[in-house]
């Protein structure tokens, strides 16, 4: 038996029903109105698009997230440490442990924060590095066209090998995903792609939902051109785009909630994807893309991973393209569905993550999806990796919970699309076990009648 989580996904078994409701028009609070790109740093005191604090590190020296110990005063605490609070997020108590109200602090002197000195302060419960998150590794086509030459600007939409190779056509003659609601938290998309426009009566998408506010002076170009100079060019909508339109290809008739969460270069904070995961869960998302990851675990992050598994939401997050079964977070934790990248043979490719806590597989190689409109009108681009694969998965789980919707919350939607995958151990005898239950399937779980 794999992990714990896995067998609890297992666990429940779909009831016969269907459900459709409404769709309605979606923003992450329900009656605000649709957000621009934001100019700063999703949870961070760093500029969008700016340079990264320090070069090639997975947190940021200047801040840290905290918790008070019961009877604390943080006044007092920021004080004596030479802090401001820059947010604030209270999670419920979940699986995981007690209601915590997390804190994000930054050195009021620029300077990097001393961890230890924090944690060893008594007014302190917790103390942490505030770490970030990233578009997972080498995504083919996971910068831009212009840094390294991994758009591939072709492919057929509609007649790509993935599409029946999972039995999409099957599965949407069944249903559609009306009334589900598929959260994407990425680089936010270009909803004017025409994919996106022409459609627009089954569904609304957002505009760049962020949960950070303006800083003055500060933009986003989203044309990917390197305006900042620090040798990235800035993709802007382009990742979040593509994975927004391989979940589309599976459920053109879900509600997608895009909240951006990953600026020009791919690179967001772990307290601005806690808030976003949780803005999405309170608006009631029924399904939470993450085709994102942490190199390092992250406590806060776990928090809401459970909250969401607590609530019945299926967070489905990447495995990651590191050729190795090197953890990424948050695929790795209890409670979130892991998704590894298989080619159309069902065979892992070189780049592809794997492991005991991968959880399933999906296409994740040559990949056609939408590509934003300033590399032309109406382009797509074939691009790989495990972000490519998880909105597959995302789409799949969304389907299953439509059909059962009146027996089954969404996670337990999630174990019947787990269930239902196909073995692919003979076309990957070297890690038997370590691409999860098999490669996914959208049928398998929408014929189970009993």
């Amino acid at each position: 038996m794999r992990r714990t989580r896995a067998s609890r996904l297992h666990a429940a078994g779909p009831l016969l029903a269907l459900l459709l409701v409404g769709i309605a028009n979606l923003s992450c609070g329900k009656d605000a109105a649709l957000l621009k790109p934001t100019p700063a740093a999703i949870g961070s005191s760093i500029p969008l698009g700016g340079p990264p604090t320090s070069s090639g590190l997975d947190f940021i020296p200047t801040e840290a997230v905290v918790t008070i110990a019961p009877g604390a005063v943080l006044e007092d605490f920021l004080s004596a440490n030479k802090l401001e609070v820059v947010s604030t997020l209270a999670i419920p108590a979940t699986g995981f442990g007690p209601a915590e109200v997390y804190h994000l602090v930054r050195s009021t002197q620029n300077k990097a924060i001393d961890l230890e000195k924090l944690s060893l302060d008594g007014r302190a419960s917790s103390a942490s590095r505030h770490n970030r998150v990233w578009m997972p590794e080498d995504d083919r086509g996971g910068l831009s066209f212009d840094d390294d030459d991994t758009w591939r600007l072709d492919g057929d939409y509609l007649s790509q090998p993935a599409i029946p190779k999972v039995k999409i056509p099957e599965a949407r003659a069944i249903t559609e995903g009306t009334g589900e609601i598929i959260a994407i938290l990425d680089t936010g998309i270009d909803a004017q792609h025409p994919l996106f426009v022409s459609n627009s009566a089954q569904f609304k998408l957002t505009l760049n939902y962020t949960v950070w506010p303006p800083a003055p002076g500060v933009s986003e170009s989203g044309n990917g051109v390197d305006e900042d100079q620090d040798g990235v060019a800035d993709d802007g909508v382009g990742h979040g785009t593509h994975v927004a339109g391989i979940a589309f290809t599976g459920a053109r008739k879900a509600a997608f909630l895009i909240c951006k969460v990953l600026d020009d270069e791919g690179r967001g904070t772990a307290f601005g994807l806690a808030k976003a995961v949780k803005a999405a869960a309170d608006y009631g998302a029924h399904v939470i893309n993450l085709s994102l990851g942490l190199h390092v675990d992250d406590r806060m992050i776990k928090h809401i991973a459970q909250h969401c598994a607590d609530k019945g939401i299926a967070v489905v997050a990447s495995a990651g393209n590191r050729a190795t079964n090197a953890l990424q977070y948050p695929a790795a934790y209890e409670g979130v569905i892991s998704v590894a990248a298989v080619d159309v043979q069902d065979v892992k490719p070189a780049f592809a993550s794997f492991g005991t806590t991968v959880d399933i597989a999906a296409p994740g190689v040559d990949i056609v999806s939408p590509i934003p409109s300033y590399f032309g009108a109406n382009k797509y681009a074939i691009a790989s990796g495990s972000s490519m694969a998880a909105p597959f998965v995302s789409a799949a789980i969304a389907l299953n919970h439509a059909r059962w919707t009146a027996t089954m919350r969404p996670i337990e939607a999630a174990a019947g699309v787990l269930s239902g995958a196909v073995d692919i151990t003979a076309q990957n005898p070297v890690i038997p076990g370590q691409l999860g239950s098999g490669r996914v399937d959208f049928l398998r779980p929408l014929q189970i009648t009993e």
